[in-house]
């Protein structure tokens, strides 16, 4: 799941619940993806959320991955 797939995902789930579900996955498939892959997967800048606190957190995923190391 990209991280432009997942903020789209947070904009339709119905509560908080689901949103933390769904970044646990992203977080766990980001994970096991090659180096390559997981690149490919922060290119898209996702869409706002509508939840400051969501788009924040997606701001923040983004950097944390794309520092360099």
């Amino acid at each position: 799941m990209s991280l432009t797939r997942l903020g789209q995902h947070l904009i339709a789930a119905p509560d908080d619940r689901v949103r933390w579900t769904l970044v646990w996955e992203f977080l766990e498939e980001y994970r096991w993806e090659s180096a390559e892959t997981q690149g490919g997967l922060l290119q898209a800048e996702p869409q706002p959320v509508g939840d400051a606190r969501w788009d924040a957190l997606l701001a923040a995923l983004a950097e944390h991955f794309l520092r360099p190391a």
